[in-house]
């Protein structure tokens, strides 16, 4: 049984770029530590890509393997280090960087690729060749980070990554190995590293807002093996369809996939992983502490809940869209980023901070802006690709002065002098350098710019709002949309017009790490 890998092809004329002595290759890498990670991860990927071409025996390249493979750890490590909190598109040296992780990741898995194909056709006796399964687990292991490095960074994974991973895990599988354990982590097997990455494909990472991919990441490390790769199906829910020669990541189970089809399928059964969330969900919310339930500290906090919601769902039954989109002739949009941006927008009224011990008569004469202070707002055009009842697919090219993030609120109009309409972006695709595309969810109509005060929250000065008026063909009650962090359920707080009211906070609608969107009542 040979592994039908993609290789590189080799070439002999790279040969003077190799160092095949162990020895020797150690003190070179380490005295790269000296260096910046972007010279040394170019110096490390060009000695590793000519390693590569190169004829050589399993037994050596996987020694050179392990010294390459701690270094380039740690070099990506510094490269993502580097990129924590860039802004999106991405510069021309943030997108280098990213590209530079990415590669050193695929010629590592090159590498493993290469061994095991010597293990397979080495005329060596069985006792002098390396030991398969650690390096099917290593191989896999590198897979995964670099799809978690893409996921990271909203950026496409590369063509042929996900063939390449089922064809792992299904070589595990004929050799009858994947309860076999790796080399660093005893209790870490083959099949948790396939599963933890099915995982996270499934977790919707285009949708995840900044940081919540690491607290996958940990969840799936630690529940991977809750979920079950089975032969065949008669599921309903909670499963997924695993087609292992295609290069493509888990779909939800269809009938078609029930029924059959020529191409060979397996099944990914996740019930017994929600049925566990939901029960660490329920003692979050009865105030459970974290700890007692092998949890972060963390989760805690509301918006560890708000993932959980998010997981079941994505690990459960995804939510299936309930109108199509339709492409369109890209066209030209005005974009408004950002709550202060969009407050000045449809209002040209802007909070002002007060301190905690100055008292002002709380008007919406207090917000006026001064002349041309639009200027020191986010307003570019974008294009828009595709239409469907609840929102858009937008696209951008150049780099922005601004952050684009999931959950960040934006306003669109097609022309000047149209109205302004409030969404929520959904999701993040960096397709190139200086190119993003976004999902984006409309919100209700006719919002209006006011002014919020929450005495008691974190947030001690005065902030922008929206309030969506209530609408009784909408079915929706009148709700307020306040940066994170103001709201406060069943505590009274200021909302500011041309007169103050006192409301009483109430339903959650939607939040993210930029805003709450809650329903309200009015007090007095």
């Amino acid at each position: 049984m040979t592994p039908g890998f993609t290789i590189p092809t080799p070439d002999t004329r790279l040969a003077h770029l190799t160092e095949t002595r162990p020895r020797h290759l150690q003190t070179w890498l380490e005295n790269l530590h000296v260096s910046d990670p972007q010279t040394a991860s170019q110096a490390i990927l060009a000695s590793l890509s000519a390693l590569n071409r190169q004829p050589l025996s399993g037994d050596i390249r996987l020694k050179l393997l392990a010294l390459y493979r701690n270094t380039i750890q740690t070099q990506v490590t510094m490269l993502q280090l580097q990129l924590s909190g860039s802004m999106l598109p991405l510069s021309g040296k943030a997108d280098a960087q990213t590209r530079l992780a990415r590669e050193l990741l695929l010629e590592l898995g090159h590498g493993y690729k290469l061994v095991l194909m010597d293990n397979n056709t080495s005329l060596l006796n069985f006792y002098s060749k390396p030991d398969t399964a650690p390096i099917i687990h290593q191989l896999l292991l590198t897979q995964q980070r670099v799809l978690e490095l893409c996921y990271e960074m909203y950026a496409p994974v590369p063509a042929g990554l996900w063939l390449e991973i089922h064809r792992t895990y299904q070589y595990a599988d004929e050799l009858g190995v994947t309860q076999a354990t790796g080399s660093d982590d005893p209790t870490a097997s083959i099949v948790h590293a396939y599963q933890q990455i099915l995982l996270i494909a499934l977790a919707d990472p285009y949708h995840l807002m900044q940081g919540e991919l690491a607290q996958v990441i940990e969840l799936t490390r630690e529940y991977a093996l809750l979920g079950e790769i089975q032969s065949t199906s008669s599921a309903t829910s909670n499963i997924f369809t695993l087609n292992l020669t295609v290069d493509a990541p888990p779909h939800i189970t269809t009938r078609l996939d029930i029924k059959g089809q020529n191409d060979p399928l397996c099944f990914f059964s996740t019930h017994k992983l929600i049925e566990h969330l939901l029960y660490l969900l329920a003692k979050l919310e009865s105030g459970a502490p974290p700890a007692a339930l092998g949890l972060p500290a963390a989760a805690a906090e509301p918006e560890y809940r708000h993932l959980l919601h998010h997981l079941i769902h994505s690990w459960g039954m995804p939510h299936l869209r309930r109108f199509n989109r339709y492409n369109i002739q890209p066209s030209n949009i005005e974009l408004g980023l950002g709550l202060r941006t969009i407050h000045a927008l449809l209002g040209n009224s802007e909070t002002t901070s007060i301190s905690d011990d100055t008292f002002i008569e709380i008007t919406m004469n207090s917000f006026a802006l001064p002349e041309h202070s639009s200027r020191n707002h986010y307003v570019a055009k974008w294009q828009i690709l595709n239409n469907s009842a609840q929102g858009h697919t937008l696209r951008t090219k150049g780099t922005p002065p601004a952050h684009i993030k999931v959950g960040e609120l934006i306003a669109i109009r097609e022309r000047a002098g149209d109205q302004w309409n409030l969404c929520v972006i959904k999701w993040i695709k960096n397709i190139d350098t200086g190119t993003v595309e976004i999902g984006v969810q409309l919100l209700p109509p006719h919002a209006r710019p006011v002014s919020v005060y929450n005495p008691l929250s974190p947030i001690k000065n005065v902030q922008p709002g929206m309030l969506f008026p209530e609408n009784d063909i909408l079915k929706q009650d009148n709700l307020l949309l306040a940066p994170h962090g103001i709201y406060m359920k069943n505590v009274r707080m200021d909302l500011i017009t041309d007169t103050g009211r006192i409301i009483m906070p109430g339903k959650l609608v939607l939040q993210t790490q930029s805003f709450d969107l809650f329903e309200f009542k009015t007090v007095s």
